[in-house]
């Protein structure tokens, strides 16, 4: 099963840990980087080196990642051209209560980096990455608990949790108390264009005679 109904909320109502800067700081900068590698060719090759990740989970995983990679058109108005286009959302906070694995995979998939609490399956995740040449940093892992100051601090962009009601439920009132862009609370179990974000490009086609690509021409 994917989820724990009765997992509790691995929280700590502290200050930072000296553990969360540093993994902070590494993913924030991974999570740069990471759109700019071929994030299925290191996906796929990092899946190989797992240890019992069948072939269920790494279709799925795949599967996300091509539906939110390309690139969609948008029907529009005559003489504009309008792309919608899905992106990593930043740094994603991975707090387990059920499949942790599938959590991670899901967030990288989607573009974004990884904070996780310590599992077995995050260093695994983390070491088959390192390998297959994927930015250091990508999955850096804290302890067994997150504290408050770090759901708080902004580069978190969204919070993965698969427990129940009550786990849930006191993570949310932590997210509350954060001030700037808001950050959902998602499980493994949501689709995962949940875990991106979407923009969207529009250019009026009619300065460049009806043709895009006229626009990118030099002088």
């Amino acid at each position: 099963p994917r989820t724990d109904s009765d997992a509790p909320a691995p929280l700590l109502n502290s200050d930072f840990m000296s553990i969360e800067k540093a993994a902070l700081d590494s993913a924030s900068h991974a999570f740069g980087l990471w759109s700019l590698t071929d994030r299925k060719s290191i996906l796929s090759n990092a899946l190989k080196l797992m240890d019992g990740v069948d072939e269920n989970l790494s279709i799925y995983t795949l599967s996300a990642l091509d539906g939110l990679t390309g690139n969609v058109e948008l029907p529009g108005p005559t003489g504009e051209s309008n792309t919608l286009k899905q992106r990593g959302r930043g740094v994603a906070l991975c707090l387990g209560g059920g499949d942790i694995r599938l959590q991670i995979l899901l967030a990288l998939a989607a573009g974004n980096a990884v904070v996780s609490v310590e599992s077995e399956h995050a260093s695994e995740i983390a070491s088959a990455l390192k390998q297959a040449g994927a930015p250091n940093g990508l999955v850096s892992i804290i302890g067994a608990d997150a504290s408050h100051e770090l759901i708080h601090d902004k580069r978190i962009r969204l919070v993965v949790f698969d427990g129940g009601s009550d786990g849930r439920a006191a993570i949310e009132r932590v997210l509350a108390e954060r001030s700037g862009p808001i950050a959902p609370l998602l499980s493994s179990l949501d689709e995962p264009w949940r875990y991106a974000t979407e923009r969207t490009l529009t250019i009026n086609t009619t300065a460049a005679g009806g043709d895009v690509r006229l626009l990118s021409l030099g002088e």
